[in-house]
């Protein structure tokens, strides 16, 4: 897989956005293996993840919403080999 995202807020601290991506990223459901579930809402913050596809071919943008104001954006795609 390969991915690439970015932090677009300086106002909330990279420490936490991360922190709340590794508690998402922990939640992923077994029948789907692209980083996080569809959906996580904690407090302050949201997740999201679009997926595209299969185990075979697939892409994906997952978001991170901090007071919903888009704070983190990441995509990723991937295939068997």
């Amino acid at each position: 897989m390969k991915y690439k995202g970015e932090i677009l807020s300086d106002e909330i601290p990279a420490d936490d956005i991360y922190s709340f991506l590794k508690k998402t990223l922990k939640q992923t459901p077994n029948d789907q293996q692209f980083r996080g579930p569809k959906k996580l809402i904690d407090k302050k913050f949201k997740y999201t993840n679009n997926i595209k596809g299969g185990i075979k071919k697939f892409s994906g943008e997952e978001k991170i919403f901090y007071e919903n104001k888009l704070a983190y954006i990441l995509v990723y795609s991937g295939k068997t080999i």
